[in-house]
């Protein structure tokens, strides 16, 4: 087999030599025929053969061979094809003295490849298995919170098909409760789960974990609760601290990988397309294969007994006494009785092992120390050729060079330097006459880069200060425990128009705005810093209407642009939870009551600000229960289009609203709505409109558990 491929090997380099031979003997004819063409062909000449005056040459004659493209072509491959030929030659001979050094060393390597990456396989099974556990140790745990956990499980690992669990009476529920989370598809992974109550906990499986206090591996089977899908798993006890320190099992958790999954990750293993991977079970079992060569279900001691195969009979057997070695073997299930390396260990602490076959001759291909040596003599020609080269590419690049001194000028910022005089028609008069035009553009395009520099440092500081200006920590207010404050900005341009503020009075009463400036960049942004400085500076000393008849009497004067802004500003008394509020032509707030209930603030007290100064802004009251949550938001929100047809809307908001619980924090509530958004818009990072949400929450007894969200 070694024999013909080298042979092989050897046919080809004959085929390339020939190759060679004829293209350098071509282009030493073609040379020699343009430089005698202008004696041979004197019919042409208007004079004599001698050059008295030009010769009447054809232009594409002296376009090509008077230029520098020719004379690198000319000499550089008549020192390449030199060189190339004493590399191939040499390479041809040291190839045959090393490709069986490298057949053991890189079919050892490969079969340790492959039981690491199976090991770790395992071994993130086993991971997730015992931190679902330490997960479920807790007693406090309600079924829809293992349900959700469950699901993350799944979700968040692409390996597990399913996850089970079941518990003993008394721990959840009287009875013993089991729960069931499958993937919709078994090949391709989707974000669908599927959760179900089953009957987990009769299973031989449950019983023996519980009782015994032991994890183990479960051997492939088809699984009726899982749709007789064919899987093997890992099932571990789940522990219970009791009072005096000791532990106990109350119910245990189950891990399933599908068969069928695993082989493909079995074949994304291994490099060589001739290559077969096998996981063996105790008595030899085919658990799972990256190509069907051998049947599954059959033991790998039955098949060699069926073809027959003495060798890979006692290979069999070896595996079965729990060895790890290797041998080179003829294996026919490649179909043609080809030599295979064959490589078996055993994984983890288990009794499952790792069968690796590679055949010999997909080994050859990639010998490692011909690369090595290929590199090593192409670099030694690269030097070689980098001084032929050197002498004679100096004599013809000096025009270059003049005209790269002239250009380093231009580089250092001198945009008025006069590039030499070349009048040849070659490369390099093109070059020069190209590099003139583009000083010249490059003249104009550097004063209007430096004043386009100017505007962007001015808009960033203009975002600096914008920034500075709207509150970013959390918790808002650390010091009282009945109010959870929070709201973000994301500016569609750089700068933009949305805002909102809140100011703590007498340490009892939140004021709070938020406003949406008409259009949005840098006049939206001034509206915006003008519109807040006049909320400061009327808040805690006015009523809401009062703010706000007061802010649009100022925004009115000397409103040429006709811009407005929409605002909603409120008054919450963190000791009663009475809320005063205006709201000014802006969106609709909601309130999450705590008994899930969504209430919508449907009352509007006048137009928008800056539109007329002769406004009176009216004002209501809504009294605020323990663990309600009062969400404001600009158009940005319920305006975001999906695929630029569907909007989120208002019952986007409203959707999410009801997806929440009581015991969120304001600070995931702005956050989640954001990614919601987001998600909505196909996954944008970037908005069409200014997007501003602010929460609110009040409580009457008891703190936040804020975390650390700072």
């Amino acid at each position: 087999m070694q024999f013909i491929a080298i042979r092989k090997i050897k046919c080809k380099i004959v085929i390339f030599y020939c190759w060679v031979f004829n293209l350098f003997f071509y282009l030493c004819l073609t040379n020699l025929y343009a430089l005698l063409k202008p004696i041979l062909h004197f019919s042409s000449v208007n004079t004599n053969v001698f050059g008295m005056k030009k010769r009447n040459l054809s232009k594409k004659y002296y376009s090509f061979s008077n230029s520098i493209q020719f004379k690198y072509l000319v000499y550089m491959l008549l020192a390449a094809c030199f060189i190339f030929i004493v590399l191939l030659s040499y390479n041809f001979v040291l190839f045959r003295s090393v490709v069986r050094e490298n057949v053991a060393l890189r079919a050892n390597e490969t079969s340790r490849h492959i039981v690491s990456s199976t090991n770790s396989f395992l071994s993130q099974i086993i991971k997730v298995a015992k931190g679902v556990e330490l997960s479920l140790r807790k007693d406090n745990l309600t079924e829809r919170e293992i349900e959700r956990l469950l699901k993350d499980v799944v979700l968040d690992n692409k390996e597990v098909y399913a996850c089970r669990i079941g518990f003993e009476p008394y721990t959840l529920y009287p009875e013993q409760f089991s729960l069931l989370t499958q993937r919709a598809e078994e090949l391709h992974p989707s974000l669908q789960v599927n959760v179900v109550h089953d009957d987990f906990t009769n299973t031989d499986d449950y019983i023996r974990t519980v009782s015994q206090d032991e994890s183990f591996f479960i051997l492939p089977r088809r699984e009726e609760a899982l749709e007789s899908v064919s899987v093997f798993a890992y099932i571990t006890p789940i522990s219970h601290a009791n009072r005096d320190g000791s532990y106990s099992v109350k119910g245990a958790i189950c891990v399933y990988v599908s068969v069928k999954w695993f082989n493909v990750w079995l074949k994304n293993r291994v490099d060589q397309e001739d290559g077969y991977v096998a996981v063996i079970g105790p008595e030899t079992d085919l658990i799972a294969q990256n190509r069907s060569l051998l049947v599954e279900g059959n033991s790998l001691l039955s098949i060699a007994k069926n073809i027959p195969s003495p060798q890979l009979e006692i290979l069999a057997k070896r595996i079965m006494n729990k060895e790890s070695g290797s041998a080179e073997i003829p294996l026919m299930t490649y179909g043609d009785n080809a030599n295979a390396h064959v490589s078996f260990e055993q994984l983890l602490e288990n009794e499952w092992s790792v069968f690796v076959a590679l055949r010999d001759d997909a080994l050859f291909k990639d010998a490692s120390k011909v690369y090595l040596n290929l590199v090593e003599i192409g670099i030694a020609g690269l030097v070689l050729l980098a001084l032929v080269f050197f002498f004679i590419i100096r004599r013809i690049s000096r025009p270059l060079s003049r005209l790269a001194d002239s250009t380093k000028l231009v580089a250092l910022g001198n945009f008025d330097v006069e590039l030499p005089q070349y009048d040849k028609k070659d490369e390099v008069g093109r070059l020069t006459y190209s590099m003139q035009m583009m000083i010249n553009r490059l003249k104009i395009f550097f004063y209007e880069n430096l004043e386009k520099e100017r505007m962007e440092g001015e808009l960033r500081v203009a975002k600096e200060i914008q920034d500075t200006i709207i509150p970013h920590n959390y918790p808002a207010f650390p010091q009282i425990t009945s109010i959870d404050a929070y709201g973000r900005v994301e500016a569609a341009k750089l700068i933009g128009g949305d805002f909102f503020d809140y100011i703590l009075c007498k340490e009892r009463y939140l004021y709070f705005m938020i406003g949406d400036v008409s259009g949005n960049g840098v006049p939206a942004s001034l509206l915006m810093a003008v519109t807040r400085t006049l909320f400061r500076s009327n808040a805690c000393i006015q009523h809401t209407g009062e703010i706000s008849m007061r802010i649009n009497q100022e925004l009115c004067v000397g409103n040429k642009a006709n811009m407005f802004v929409t605002s909603f500003i409120g008054i919450l008394d963190s000791h009663t939870g009475k809320l005063t509020y205006t709201n000014a032509g802006h969106n609709y707030p909601f309130v999450r009551k705590v008994d899930g209930d969504i209430e919508e603030l449907k009352q509007k007290h006048g137009i928008p600000l800056g539109m007329l100064d002769s406004v009176v802004y009216r004002m209501d009251e809504l009294q605020l229960s323990s663990g309600d949550i009062l969400m404001l938001y600009t158009d940005g929100v319920n305006e975001t289009r999906k695929d630029d047809y569907d909007l989120f809307g208002v019952s986007g908001v409203e959707e999410y609203l009801k997806s929440l619980s009581a015991k969120e924090n304001v600070f995931d509530i702005t956050n989640g709505l954001f990614e919601k958004v987001k998600s909505y818009a196909s996954g944008e990072d970037t908005f069409v409109d200014d997007v501003t949400v602010l929460t609110i929450k009040y409580v009457d007894s008891g703190e936040f558990e804020y975390g650390d969200k700072q």
